[in-house]
């Protein structure tokens, strides 16, 4: 069927220029002309409203909280088209199953799926296990043609010492002519050149004008953020203004965004909105949800509007801040007058998904730790991601302000040796949410309820449970136990009814998400894995306790 889209002024993004009113006409899923006069079989009066293309998120996680499936709807209701989402978490768990189920997901929504797979699995094998993807099984996935790159490098490390299996799942990637995302926190100067050199072709953590200029002068991509964990456009947008010569090197994502931030703020059409206040001209913000993201990926049919390409259209009032009327993708109509014109369809998921880890039973003797004095070594809660080593002399028991944390293997019920952190003061607290080997976490001072709640969990087969003052709540994860396939706006509800009180106990902003990058073993300082406690920049086990002298 013909449709045409009339009367409508087409934001160019290639000529940064905006027509007058004019036709649109599509057929077969593509845009056949851009003129006037022009007659379909079914004829769209857009009344002067602004055609952009399909937004593109170029970097997401859109399996930690949500599936694919389950966000694709509300992203369709901000004018997000397509996304190319990483895979590394459910990796961690799954191996290539994991990759392989998120990947199906793309042919159940009209939403545009593409992938990046999980390149560190884990990130340091040394003190976090076997890796769950080889190059084998990247070689296999990169076949598909939904997956566009090999997902971000976070242990860069690695790479500078050209570790043989890192190495290697980058020259597979760069074989089949697909990306490499970097992840290059803290790198600069000759450590950016080299692994750009090695391969590396774009990278979302920059958190100053400076690292964008000389990642930009080291041929890498860079990536924007303003998400529900990171917000760096404040810092960069103003700065980088007047640099024009550079925009089409950048792209603009949230790197996941929280389910009640979604139901909140929006998606992309957030993010440009965001950009344009900071002073981003809108149509240059435009072009870097859109044909930025679609070229660095070689989506050669994506994000500009003109004949032969496809027809994933945007309507909106205002380009400034282009909250979506009307979105067309594929030359259907997926939303109109702001709300869903296509089904939203629910998931049956996989058993093997589903029931994400063994039968286990715990008793409080698994986390009662006998302390008579020493050296307590213990990670400090600075913010929401970051953590610093703490250390004190005690001499008889831990302090009430300490909670300790273990690790248990999903799978094989595994422990690790004991942790302990500042920050966390809660009776028992379990969770099967941990970036990015998604062990199961125990935090508390009460072995009987910490022993309470990781049972809960693994009824529950994943999730999160905490157990306070005789108080217990759960909340079920039913893909993975890392995510739910409720709509948005459900997940949005039960997150808050879930983590409110547990705010309340803990003081923290977000306990879900802090308690979740304390085994994130590439950020500084302390981190728990399955050896115990580590040192990152020194790379070594700390014992939680030492003897003194």
């Amino acid at each position: 069927m013909k449709l045409c889209l009339r009367n409508c002024r087409v934001v160019d993004v290639e000529k940064h220029d905006i027509t007058e009113p004019r036709d649109i006409l599509v057929e077969n899923g593509r845009i056949m002309d851009i003129g006037e006069g022009l007659e379909g079989e079914e004829n769209f009066d857009c009344d002067s409203m602004y055609a952009i293309p399909g937004m593109i998120d170029p970097h997401a996680h859109l399996e930690v909280f949500y599936t694919p499936l389950s966000v694709s709807y509300y992203a369709m209701l901000h004018g997000v088209t397509s996304a190319i989402t990483e895979t590394h978490e459910f990796a961690n768990i799954f191996g290539r199953y994991g990759v392989e189920f998120l990947i199906s997901l793309a042919d159940l929504t009209p939403f545009r799926i593409f992938y990046t797979v999980g390149s560190i699995t884990p990130q340091n094998p040394h003190v976090e296990g076997e890796e769950k993807l080889s190059p084998e099984d990247i070689e296999m996935l990169m076949r598909h043609d939904r997956v566009v790159g090999l997902g971000e490098v976070i242990s860069w490390m690695r790479v500078l010492r050209n570790d043989p299996v890192m190495m290697k799942k980058i020259e597979i990637a760069r074989k089949y002519g697909k990306t490499v995302e970097g992840h290059m926190a803290g790198a600069r100067g000759d450590k950016i050149r080299k692994l750009a050199e090695a391969g590396i072709t774009s990278c979302h953590e920059s958190i100053t004008a400076e690292e964008v200029f000389e990642k930009i002068d080291a041929g890498i991509h860079v990536i924007i953020r303003e998400g529900s964990i990171r917000r760096e456009m404040e810092r960069i947008i103003p700065e980088i203004i007047g640099h024009e010569d550079i925009f089409d090197m950048i792209m603009l994502s949230p790197d996941w965004l929280d389910p009640r931030d979604i139901v909140r703020f929006g998606y992309m059409d957030h993010v440009v909105s965001r950009a344009v206040e900071l002073g981003l001209d809108p149509i240059h913000a435009i072009r870097m949800v859109t044909k930025n993201p679609a070229e660095y990926f070689g989506l050669n049919d994506l994000g500009v509007i003109k004949p032969g390409y496809s027809a994933d259209i945007v309507l909106v009032k205002s380009i400034s801040n282009p909250i979506p009327e009307h979105v067309v993708i594929g030359g259907e109509f997926t939303v109109r007058n702001g709300g869903l014109a296509v089904e939203e369809r629910g998931i049956e998921i996989p058993e093997r998904i589903r029931n994400s880890m063994a039968d286990m039973v715990f008793k409080p003797d698994d986390f009662a730790l006998k302390v008579e004095g020493g050296i307590l070594n213990y990670m400090d809660i600075v913010d929401r991601t970051i953590t610093r080593a703490g250390r004190i002399e005690i001499e008889d028991g831990l302090p009430d302000w300490i909670s300790l944390i273990r690790l248990i293997d999903r799978w094989r019920g595994k422990m690790s040796p004991f942790g302990a952190v500042k920050g966390f003061e809660i009776d028992g607290f379990a969770s099967s949410f941990s970036q990015d080997c998604h062990n199961l976490m125990i935090i508390g001072r009460s072995p009987s309820a910490m022993a309470s709640a990781v049972n809960e969990v693994v009824k529950m087969k994943g999730g999160f449970a905490y157990i306070h003052d005789e108080v217990t709540e759960v909340l079920q994860m039913d893909a993975g136990g890392i995510a739910s396939s409720m709509s948005i706006p459900e997940l949005s509800e039960k997150l808050e009814e879930f983590e409110q009180p547990l705010r309340d106990i803990t003081g923290l902003e977000s306990p879900l998400l802090t308690s979740g990058f304390l085994t994130f073993s590439s950020l500084p300082f302390l981190r728990m894995t399955p050896s115990g406690m580590h040192d990152v920049l020194r790379d070594r086990i700390v014992p939680v306790i030492e003897k003194k002298g």
